[in-house]
């Protein structure tokens, strides 16, 4: 397997995880990544932006699967916890434990 980079889902609250998913869907991450965030919330995005990204959830890195978006999932956040726009405690904590 190629040298794995990580990256944070960023803040739910904000445009984190909406740009992780279109640069994914459009082939623009040209490593294998696996993501530090919450797999609640970037299907939460994937749905209502309609992405059609394939998010898997791993716990460990040499779970990786080639195709999907492999996100190590910390399970801090549900849906009903995001709020696009607006400033959310609990995706500022989140979005600190990914780092």
């Amino acid at each position: 397997m190629n040298q794995l980079f990580g990256i944070t889902a960023g803040d739910s609250s904000g445009v984190g995880p909406e740009i992780l998913l279109k640069a994914f869907r459009e082939n623009q991450i040209s490593h294998p990544v696996v993501v530090y965030g919450d797999v609640e919330a970037l299907a939460y995005y994937d749905d209502l932006l309609h992405s059609g990204v394939r998010i898997r959830r791993i716990r460990r890195c040499s779970e990786y699967e080639p195709g999907a978006l492999n996100v190590l999932d910390h399970g801090l956040l549900r849906r009903d916890d995001i709020t696009p726009g607006e400033i959310n405690a609990k995706s500022g904590h989140a979005a600190r434990e990914y780092v």
